[in-house]
């Protein structure tokens, strides 16, 4: 079934997407899915053997969701949101308050690569995510064509979004994120009325910003 090409779905930006993601003594798996009238359906899948068996299952788990994002990013960067679904619940409050320094190191370094995701995470029983689950248990050995390809796709899909021309919907939320952000709307301020003459007449708020004003 997971090899059966009639079985993956197109990736639409406008449905409903979650990533399912497991971690197992094993290896790490995970599948790409999106909401249809039918019901879930996949659009891609990942899995791959486990060498931080050292790790504590709580960051195994993280290792899984992190690496999964990462490998689906050419699908979920840009996005306002998906939804990740775990069945280790104390990854649940992790990934949704994301608060650093009360989580341990290691843990803090991948939810850090996880900050440029819109991501919520839910619980949901292992039972119910067979998928990932099973390939977790049957990773797929890591190759490093694998990885040099995915080195290319990531270099082209960058290379292709900073050419995408900006759309009105979101420059009205860089405009609006922009008037709330202290520091920028003071320099947006003196951009257009002047910056002060002096370094020390310069607001507290936008001193960082004060050489780059020409």
């Amino acid at each position: 079934m997971l090899t059966e090409p009639q079985v993956l779905a197109y990736f639409d930006l406008n449905k409903e997407t979650i990533v399912s993601a497991d971690a197992s003594q094993f290896g790490l798996g995970a599948v790409l899915l999106q909401q249809h009238k039918e019901g879930l359906k996949p659009v891609a899948y990942c899995s791959r053997t486990l060498t931080e068996t050292r790790y504590a299952q709580i960051e195994k788990e993280l290792l899984a969701v992190t690496w999964a994002c990462e490998r689906f990013e050419k699908y979920l960067v840009g996005m306002e949101q998906f939804t990740l679904y775990t069945d280790h619940k104390p990854l649940v409050p992790l990934i949704n308050n994301k608060h650093l320094t009360e989580s341990p190191l290691r843990c803090q370094r991948m939810l850090m690569r996880l900050m440029r995701f819109r991501v919520t995470a839910t619980y949901v029983p292992g039972k119910n995510m067979v998928v990932a689950d099973t390939l977790s248990r049957c990773p797929r050995k890591l190759l490093e064509e694998d990885d040099e390809l995915q080195q290319n796709v990531k270099a082209f899909v960058e290379e292709t979004v900073s050419a995408w021309p900006v759309s009105d919907k979101k420059l009205e939320q860089i405009k609006q994120l922009t008037q709330e952000d202290v520091a920028l709307s003071t320099a947006l301020s003196y951009t257009r009325d002047g910056w002060p003459e002096h370094r020390e007449d310069v607001k507290l708020a936008a001193l960082g910003l004060y050489t780059f004003r020409n």
